[in-house]
């Protein structure tokens, strides 16, 4: 038996109106095997160096949040962290990042010693990865297409149907089926528009059904 609720959870977006007339907010600043990491899999976190940078023009930095990089990584704001953890725990990776201020000359950011100067960094942005997917997809009563026999790579969802996990949804999360996508519960998505957070959108889920 399913009943049809459509406000549970959101998928977790980017506002792209964040942009203006730009590509993205951040880029990374590429590192050895860096193309890996786009998205951000679990796998290639033993490829990220200790110290991971990013440039961004802090004119727009400033006021955004959620930003959007080159390499697809869910990016917060430190703030923005706080406030979805406010709305309960959940387990995640924390990775601090270093955003250095695209506006300053290359040559002019770093001091006499070879280090980033403070005033062209930030360090009030991390990356979050979810390392343990929600086994919760219902294979057999959603509606979707997958290209393998095996069931992987689960996309075109017309009716998405979970298992409710025993202490709800916490608030950021992934299903094991659909890994490339951030969902957010609606606690959490209540407690960021509370707090006027920027640079993210909520989509809702369409013909979403929960098993009870």
């Amino acid at each position: 038996m399913s009943e049809l609720i459509t406000d549970q959870f959101y998928i977790l977006d980017w506002d792209l109106s964040q942009l203006g007339d730009m590509d993205f907010t951040a880029y990374l600043v590429e590192f050895d095997q860096y193309e890996k990491t786009i998205f951000l899999p679990p796998s290639s976190l033993k490829l990220l160096p200790d110290d991971i940078q990013f440039e961004a023009d802090f004119m727009y930095l400033k006021d955004i949040d959620y930003p959007v990089s080159d390499v697809t990584w869910h990016i917060f704001s430190r703030n923005m962290l706080r406030v979805i953890e406010s709305a309960g725990t959940f387990d995640y990776l924390k990775i601090d990042l270093t955003m250095i201020n695209a506006n300053v000359a290359p040559e002019e950011r770093y001091d006499s010693t070879g280090n980033l100067k403070p005033d062209v960094i930030s360090q009030d942005y991390v990356a979050v990865v979810i390392e343990d997917a929600l086994d919760i997809f219902d294979f057999d009563a959603s509606e979707y297409k997958t290209d393998s026999d095996t069931r992987a790579d689960v996309h075109a969802i017309t009716k998405l149907v979970v298992d409710v996990p025993s202490g709800g949804f916490p608030p950021l999360f992934k299903l094991a089926a659909i890994s490339n996508t951030l969902f957010i519960s609606k606690e959490a998505k209540l407690a960021c528009e509370n707090n006027n957070i920027t640079g993210c959108r909520f989509k809702p889920v369409t013909s979403l059904q929960f098993k009870v």
